[in-house]
């Protein structure tokens, strides 16, 4: 079983990817070619996930809420 640290720690991971793409983009275009970074949908589907994980790992019910620190 995953701890209560890990799921910490994918939590905060998924909380900065969905910091990172409001910041700079979910898409981008470079010679008539669109790139997608990241589905902001599955982002955002993967911090419930992680949330639920940690709410377990605790023993909690309902969702966790945690902030992260962007380090650039």
């Amino acid at each position: 079983m995953i701890d209560a640290k890990k799921c910490q720690e994918m939590l905060d991971l998924w909380i900065a990817t969905e910091v990172e793409i409001s910041v700079a983009g979910q898409s981008y275009a470079i010679g008539g070619r669109q790139l997608t970074r990241a589905d902001l949908s599955e982002v955002n589907k993967q911090i419930e996930v992680w949330s639920g994980r940690l709410a377990k790992v605790k023993g909690a019910s309902g969702v966790v809420f945690s902030t992260a620190t962007i380090r650039g």
